[in-house]
């Protein structure tokens, strides 16, 4: 059994608190869930002490403007940046299904790749918006 050190790290693993029962999450499946649950409920102005430090995803798309690209960018690097903080390596692929401005719509495809423990685990989810809120997420078992 691995004994906790001062800094939460099991074998170097980087937890991710939650304010539940389950206390700090250290299994990458259940960390990946958390901290996309994580990015669609933060406000990016939500903090004064930490001003740019919180990541949202409304906060990304509005960064990442009307050009597929950019905001393909945008997500991507928000992402991983997000992610790298709490694995020991991180591969992230954004890509845009839909977008329609006129409805406030956007559906993009998120791919992420993580190692930690000399563990990978790929996770991949159809995301769906609306208005800049979430509408729907849905597994993708078998992306590529």
């Amino acid at each position: 059994m691995a004994t906790k050190d001062p800094n939460n790290l099991i074998d170097n693993v980087v937890p991710v608190p939650t304010l539940s029962t389950l206390n700090l999450i250290y299994d990458s499946a259940n960390k990946f869930d958390q901290l996309l649950a994580h990015m669609f409920v933060a406000d990016a102005n939500q903090t004064y002490l930490y001003p740019g430090h919180v990541t949202s995803i409304p906060q990304l798309i509005e960064k990442g403007g009307s050009r597929r690209d950019t905001l393909e960018q945008s997500l991507r690097q928000g992402f991983y940046d997000y992610f790298n903080r709490y694995y020991q390596d991180v591969s992230v692929t954004v890509t845009i299904r839909e977008i329609d401005f006129s409805s406030s719509r956007l559906d993009f495809d998120l791919n992420v790749t993580v190692s930690e423990r000399q563990e990978q685990a790929d996770f991949g989810r159809l995301i769906r918006t609306a208005h800049k809120q979430l509408v729907e997420i849905i597994k993708i078992n078998n992306y590529g």
